[in-house]
């Protein structure tokens, strides 16, 4: 016999909810709303037009878009957005990686940012998941805004020039003494 899991529905938009554990909402939200979130899972409304957050319909509680300390990636109007909260990784440095190295892999593109690799996604990731889906959208725009202004003949393509192979060998001397806790 299957246990079916109750999928709480958003107060405000009706769409379900994405069951987020407490160490991740409470990692994600002000300092000023950790005493409502006691010990307690919550949900995250994944409606990207919805102002709510996180929710936990059993105390009646919600929690607006604009109480997390940094923007929920997927919601209308997030400045920034963010793919890859472990390294705080923009969008828009991924898309300008991938246009001016030609970059295409998330652990390279992690490394050539932030000179080190994601590490714990479930708790610094306002989902509770790994970005490596985001991020793989994320490598696809800046791909195609490649291809774009390679048709123009733009001067940004390439114009940062990196040894693939250097890269490859650092990334693997770090994957050697740093644990990683998430799929990327």
């Amino acid at each position: 016999m299957q246990i079916l899991q109750k999928i709480d529905k958003c107060p405000d938009c009706g769409e379900p909810g994405q069951k987020i554990k407490n160490e991740t909402v409470l990692f994600a939200v002000k300092k000023s709303f950790k005493e409502k979130i006691g010990k307690k899972d919550f949900s995250l409304c994944r409606n990207p037009d919805c102002e709510t957050g996180y929710f936990n319909n059993d105390i009646n509680t919600k929690i607006h878009k604009n109480d997390f300390k940094r923007p929920i990636w997927f919601k209308t109007g997030a400045d920034p957005v963010i793919i890859c909260y472990c390294k705080n990784i923009k969008e828009e440095d991924i898309i300008k990686t991938v246009v001016k190295t030609g970059l295409d892999e998330i652990n390279k593109i992690t490394f050539y940012l932030k000179n080190s690799l994601g590490e714990n996604c479930r708790i610094n990731n306002p989902t509770g998941h790994c970005c490596s889906g985001a991020f793989k959208d994320t490598i696809k725009k800046g791909l195609l805004k490649r291809e774009e202004l390679s048709k123009t003949g733009d001067k940004s393509l390439d114009s940062v020039k990196i040894s693939l192979k250097e890269l490859d060998k650092k990334i693997a001397d770090l994957s050697k003494i740093i644990k990683h806790n998430c799929n990327c």
